[in-house]
């Protein structure tokens, strides 16, 4: 008889621990088709959520971010960039990436400078 209270005790926790696997397992589902939908409509879950609240245009940029007020914009993302500064820029890089690997596996010519 107690081993009889056992198996049914142990077969009630297994229910409720699957019960809680599949409603996080739903809730999780949930909120990925929710960002899904976030993502093809390009909007921010603040977006969103403002504009149901207000039914106004959302000013992002008076609002507080999560960990304080949102400061100056550090660049404009819809800015031109020349083809002459990405070609400096990428010469940089070259020649940092050389200097690195001539520093790292010498090669003859640059043993006798």
């Amino acid at each position: 008889e107690h081993a009889v209270l056992a198996v049914a005790w142990l077969r009630t926790v297994a229910l409720v621990g699957c019960a809680l696997v599949a409603a996080a397992s739903l809730l999780l589902g949930a909120l990925w088709i929710y960002h899904l939908w976030l993502v093809l409509t390009g909007k921010t879950t603040k977006e969103h959520l403002g504009r149901r609240q207000s039914q106004q245009s959302l000013d992002v940029a008076s609002e507080p971010t999560l960990c304080g007020p949102r400061g100056a914009q550090l660049f404009d993302p819809q800015a031109w960039i020349s083809d002459t500064a990405v070609a400096v820029l990428a010469a940089r890089r070259r020649q940092v990436v050389r200097i690195d690997t001539e520093f790292l596996h010498p090669t003859a010519e640059a043993s006798i400078v």
